[in-house]
């Protein structure tokens, strides 16, 4: 608009609206890659609007929640979570069950409050083809969002899974009947089956179940201490990236050395002279 001013010169007035804060996004799910290597967040980008990208934030200790990544809007709306430098809680989909939350940050520079949080499902392995899982798939603040778990069993160790069991949303355990037929090839996962109605349109491809980690008989939850093989082997850096080196300090005869992936599947055989 155009007033007169002082000494009869006219001015402009400009009136300017503060933007709302961006509303508060959601997850569509949380799961863990089809190598049970890395943790993925989908979200649905299609309802937001004035956009610079979301804020990825994964818990690393109660209630504690660290920023892990920050994803344009003219990206795919996921994220597969590689952040191992962020802990104490780490991303590792074979240490444990985690929880993302997501936020919007807008054209601007505001952000939105964040989402409530998803965890993924993490299974270990209870003996005698038992497999149960202690934290539930769980969307903050909502009811139980899971109809059935279904334990899927990788009988030959060639990643072809086949249903072997299907319990309730409510139970935490199913067990493979068929265990005995293959107790040391075979991998074993659980997914869901939802009974809610997931919208999202997140990325190139369609998404509509969350996968737990992968077990097998060979996957250690910890490390059993061996003081003899201990004072005979050095094993370093711990952790590595690309390359160990490992020293046998006292051989008396061959040595078999034999190392094996998270999964359980044979890397590295051969022996070893004095």
């Amino acid at each position: 608009s155009v007033t007169a001013g002082i000494g009869g010169v006219a001015s402009d007035t400009v009136s300017i609206a503060a933007l709302p804060l961006p509303t508060a996004p959601a997850i569509c799910m949380v799961t863990v890659d089809d190598a049970s290597i890395n943790n993925i967040v989908y979200w649905d980008k299609t309802p937001y609007t004035n956009v610079d990208s979301f804020i990825v934030y994964r818990e690393v200790s109660s209630s504690i929640y660290k920023r892990i990544a920050a994803i344009s809007v003219d990206s795919l709306s996921e994220f597969v979570d590689t952040s191992r430098s962020v802990g104490p809680a780490n991303g590792n989909p074979n240490v444990g069950s985690y929880r993302y939350k997501l936020q919007v940050r807008d054209t601007c520079g505001n952000y939105s409050a964040m989402s409530p949080y998803h965890n993924t499902v993490y299974i270990i392995d209870a003996g005698s083809g038992q497999f149960t899982w202690s934290v539930p798939y769980t969307i903050e603040g909502s009811p139980n969002p899971v109809a059935n778990y279904i334990l899927l069993s990788d009988t030959a160790n060639v990643n072809v899974w086949t249903p072997v069991a299907i319990v309730a949303g409510t139970q935490s355990s199913a067990t493979d009947p068929g265990f005995l037929n293959h107790p040391t090839i075979a991998n074993w996962r659980v997914k869901t089956a939802w009974n809610i109605s997931i919208s999202c349109t997140p990325t190139r491809v369609s998404v509509n179940t969350t996968r737990s980690n992968i077990r097998h008989q060979s996957i250690a939850l910890g490390i059993q201490t061996n003081d003899v093989l201990l004072n005979d082997v050095t094993i370093y850096p711990n952790p590595a990236n690309e390359s160990i080196t490992i020293e046998l300090t006292t051989q008396t005869g061959s040595t078999t050395l034999k190392i094996m992936n998270v999964l359980g599947q044979l890397m590295e055989n051969e022996i070893v002279l004095p």
